[in-house]
C-alpha cells in the first residue's frame, strides 16, 4: 500500500437552520452524537421560510457532513446511493464522472449544462470529450443539497433539466466548540481494493469572537482497482492534491453580517493514463495535468430591524484547466500530440428577501435578485510542430444577465403557494475560427408550486415549472470533419414540467421519541426543440430535432430511533425520444437503496447494512449509452464508533466493508466496471484548546 503524507488545514459546519448558519451561534460539528437526524427532516437552505425537505413543494435532499464521511467517498458521487433519482455517469476513474438526475445528463457534450453545479455559489462547469464535468475532493466539502427537476431554475438559472447541485465548502466554526480558539484535526482513511490511501489534516483558529481561519488539505493516492471477478481495471491508479482556506468575519451592531472568503484547489498529475477518463475503450494514452481553482466570496446582512431587507451578495470565479500532452496509441491528428482545454468563470449576485406578511394568518416572503457571469472557453492542440484552434472544442465567450423573482406565500400554516419567474439573456462570441460570429438568445423560466398540509401527518404538493436552455457555446460553434460552418441559428430547448406527490410524518410510532417520514414524487417532463448532432444536408453541426419525453417516481423514507434506524430511496425513470420513438440511453436502471442500523449507546457505537438493489435495464436506445446492463444486488457493512467522553474521546474511527459478496457488475450509465469487495477504514483525532 502506498504511504502518503498531506498535511492541511479546514474546517466544516454540520447541518443548521439559516437563522444559525448566519448568526453562527456556539456549538461545534465535533459535539454530535451518533444519533442522526432523517434526511426528510433536514432544513433546505433557500430563500423564503426555513423548511425541512418533507415540507417542500421540490424534491430535495439535503447530505450533511455525517452522510459524506461515513461515505468515505473517492468522489463526491460515492455520497449521492440514497438520493433517488441521481446517478453518476461515465465511470470510476476520480476524472471521469459526472451525473445524471432523472434521466438527464450523459457523458457526451452538452449535457452538462443540462444540470446546474455550484460550489459556494460559484458555478462549476467543464465539457470536454471523453472527461468528466466535476473535479473536487470531497473532503473539503460540508454540505450538499440536490434538487431534483426543472422547478429549481428560477434560483439557479435556466435549463436546469435535470435539477442543481449545489455543495459548500468547511467552516472553522464546525472544529471549535465554545471558549475554544483553535482545532486540529489529521485523519487518515486506507481501502484495500486498489491500495488507497487518504491523508487530510484540518486546522482552525478564532482570534476573536468576529473573526475565525480555516486551512485544510487532502493527497489522495491508489493503485488500479478490480472488479468484482479479480479483473483489473488498467490505468485506473491516480494521485490528487487538494486543499481549502477561507476566513469569516462577522461584525456590524449584534455581529449580524458577515463576510466569508474561501479558496478551493484541485490537482491531478496523471502520467500515461487513459485518455477515454469516462470508461468503455481505449483512445490511447497521455500525460495529463487537471487543476482547478474555485474562489467565492460572499457577504450577508440580515437586517434584523428592517423586514424588507435581508441581503446576500456571491462574487466569484472558477477557473478549470485540463493540460495534456505526449499522446501515444490514440489519434494525434484528431486529439494532437498535446492539448490544453480550459473553461474560466467570473460571476456576481445580489439577492434580497423581504418579508411583506400581514399577520400570522398570512406570510409572505419576497425574493428579488440579478446575476451576471461572463464565462471563457478555450481550446488549442498541437500536431506536429502547428498549433490551432480545437474545431470540435470550439473557444468563444458567453456572458449571461439574469434577473429573478420568488413569492413564498404561506396562509394559516397550511398552504404554501410558491410562484417564481427568471429571464436570462445570453451573449456569445466566437473566435475567429468561427468568424468572430455573435449569438444573443434568450430564455425565461416561470414556476408555480404549492403544498398543503392536510393534518399534522399528512401533505400533498405539486408544481408546475417551464424552463428554456440556451446552446453552449459548444452546440453553436463546433465544426468537425467534412461539417463546418456555426450553428447560430439554434433555438432554446424548452421543458414542461409537472409534479404531484405527498409526504408523512409520524412520531412516537413504536417507541417513545422514534420518529418516521416519507415522501413520494412523481413527475412528467416534457422536452422540446433538443438539440442534437444528427446528419443533416448543409453545414450546419447542430440541429433542433429532438423531442422527449420523460416520467417517474421517487420515493424516499426513514425511521430513526435512540438505539434503530432505517431508511430506504427508490426510482423508476422512463424516457423514450418521441421524434424516433426509441428509448433514451440516459435512462438509468430502476433502484432500491436500503439501509438498516443499530445504535449501542453506552458504547457510542453504530452499525448498519446497507443493500442496493438496481434492475435488469433493457429500455435501451441505439447510441453510445445503449448497452444492456444486467440487474443486480450489492451489499456494504458499516462501523462508526466516536468516543463521546473518557480518554478516547475526540477520535473518529469508521470501518466498512464494499460490495461484500465480490459481486461484478455494472451500473447502467457506467462504461466501467464497478469495484469488487473493498475494505476502507478511517481513523481521525480532534485536538483543540
Amino acid at each position: 500500500m502506498h504511504r502518503v503524507i498531506l498535511v492541511a488545514l479546514a474546517a466544516s459546519t454540520m447541518l443548521l437552520p439559516v437563522s444559525e448558519l448566519r448568526a453562527q451561534s456556539a456549538g461545534t460539528a465535533e459535539s454530535r452524537t451518533l444519533a442522526s437526524s432523517i434526511i426528510l427532516d433536514r432544513i433546505v437552505v433557500s430563500a423564503g421560510e426555513e423548511k425541512i425537505a418533507a415540507d417542500t413543494p421540490q424534491a430535495v435532499t439535503v447530505l450533511n457532513q455525517e452522510d459524506i464521511d461515513e461515505a468515505l467517498p473517492e468522489t463526491i458521487g460515492d455520497a449521492f446511493k440514497f438520493i433517488p433519482g441521481v446517478s453518476t455517469v461515465g465511470s470510476e476513474r476520480v476524472l471521469g464522472e459526472s451525473f445524471n438526475i432523472r434521466g438527464i445528463g450523459t457523458a457526451s457534450a452538452s449535457d452538462e449544462s443540462k444540470i446546474i453545479m455550484q460550489v459556494d455559489g460559484v458555478p462549476k462547469f467543464y465539457e470536454q470529450y471523453r472527461m468528466g464535468s466535476l473535479f473536487l475532493d470531497p473532503e473539503l466539502l460540508k454540505r450538499v443539497e440536490v434538487l431534483r427537476g426543472p422547478a429549481s431554475s428560477t434560483l439557479y438559472g435556466s435549463g436546469a433539466f435535470g435539477g442543481v447541485i449545489t455543495m459548500a465548502t468547511k467552516d472553522a466554526s464546525d472544529f471549535l466548540a465554545e471558549g475554544q480558539s483553535w482545532a486540529f484535526k489529521p485523519k487518515i482513511t486506507a481501502s484495500s481494493n486498489g491500495a488507497g490511501l487518504v491523508t487530510t489534516a484540518i486546522a482552525a483558529t478564532r482570534l476573536n469572537e468576529a473573526f475565525e481561519v480555516l486551512a485544510s488539505g487532502s493527497l489522495r493516492k491508489a493503485d488500479n482497482y478490480k472488479d468484482g471477478d479479480g479483473k483489473t481495471l488498467d490505468r485506473s491508479d491516480y494521485q490528487t492534491e487538494s486543499g481549502l482556506l477561507n476566513a469569516k468575519y462577522k461584525f456590524g451592531a449584534d455581529i449580524e453580517q458577515y463576510l466569508r472568503l474561501s479558496a478551493m484547489y484541485f490537482h491531478s498529475d496523471m502520467k500515461d493514463g487513459e485518455y477515454n477518463q469516462t470508461g468503455g475503450g481505449s483512445f490511447g494514452q497521455t500525460d495529463r495535468v487537471t487543476t482547478d481553482l474555485n474562489l467565492a466570496a460572499e457577504y450577508v446582512n440580515p437586517f434584523t430591524d428592517n423586514k424588507y431587507l435581508d441581503l446576500k451578495v456571491n462574487l466569484g470565479f472558477s477557473d478549470t484547466v485540463n493540460d495534456q500532452d505526449n499522446l501515444k496509441n490514440g489519434s494525434v491528428g484528431f486529439f494532437g500530440n498535446s492539448a490544453k482545454y480550459s473553461y474560466r468563470t467570473y460571476v456576481a449576485k445580489f439577492e434580497n428577501t423581504s418579508n411583506l406578511s400581514t399577520s400570522d394568518f398570512f406570510q409572505n416572503y419576497l425574493t428579488v435578485g440579478s446575476e451576471y457571469s461572463h464565462q471563457k472557453r478555450s481550446g488549442e492542440r498541437t500536431i506536429g510542430a502547428t498549433t490551432s484552434a480545437i474545431s470540435f472544442q470550439p473557444e468563444g465567450t458567453q456572458e449571461k444577465a439574469s434577473v429573478f423573482a420568488q413569492s413564498e406565500m404561506i396562509i394559516a400554516d397550511k398552504l404554501t403557494l410558491i410562484p417564481g419567474i427568471r429571464y436570462d439573456y445570453f451573449m456569445n462570441k466566437g473566435t475567429a475560427a468561427s468568424g468572430n460570429k455573435s449569438s444573443d438568445i434568450g430564455a425565461v423560466s416561470p414556476k408555480l408550486a404549492a403544498i398543503v398540509a392536510l393534518n399534522d401527518n399528512l401533505s400533498v404538493f405539486g408544481s408546475a415549472a417551464y424552463t428554456e436552455r440556451a446552446p453552449t457555446l459548444d452546440e453553436l460553434y463546433s465544426t468537425s470533419g467534412t461539417r463546418s460552418g456555426v450553428s447560430l441559428d439554434l433555438k432554446t430547448e424548452k421543458s414542461k414540467n409537472i409534479e404531484a406527490g405527498f409526504s408523512v410524518k409520524f412520531d412516537d410510532v413504536l417507541f417513545e421519541n422514534d420518529r418516521f417520514r416519507a415522501k413520494v414524487t412523481a413527475f412528467h417532463n416534457n422536452i422540446t426543440n433538443l438539440i442534437e448532432s444528427r446528419s443533416r444536408t448543409g453545414p450546419t453541426y447542430y440541429h433542433n430535432v429532438g423531442e422527449a419525453r420523460i416520467h417517474g417516481i421517487e420515493v424516499e423514507a426513514g425511521y430513526d430511533w435512540d438505539y434503530a434506524f432505517a431508511r430506504a430511496s427508490y426510482a423508476a425513470t422512463r424516457g423514450h425520444d418521441s421524434a424516433t420513438n426509441v428509448n433514451l440511453d440516459s435512462i438509468a436502471a430502476d433502484s432500491l437503496v436500503t439501509s438498516l442500523g443499530v445504535r449501542l449507546p453506552d458504547y457510542d457505537l453504530k452499525l448498519s447494512w446497507d443493500a442496493t438493489f438496481a434492475a435488469d435495464q433493457e429500455r435501451i436506445g441505439n447510441g453510445r449509452g445503449s448497452r444492456r446492463t444486467g440487474g443486480y444486488a450489492t451489499h456494504d457493512l458499516k462501523a462508526v464508533w466516536k468516543p463521546q467522553s473518557g480518554t478516547f474521546a475526540g477520535l473518529d474511527a469508521k470501518f466498512s466493508i464494499e460490495n461484500v459478496l465480490d459481486r461484478s457488475y455494472r451500473r447502467h450509465l457506467s462504461d466501467d466496471p464497478a469495484r469488487g469487495r473493498t475494505f476502507k477504514f478511517s481513523l481521525s483525532r480532534s485536538f483543540g484548546g
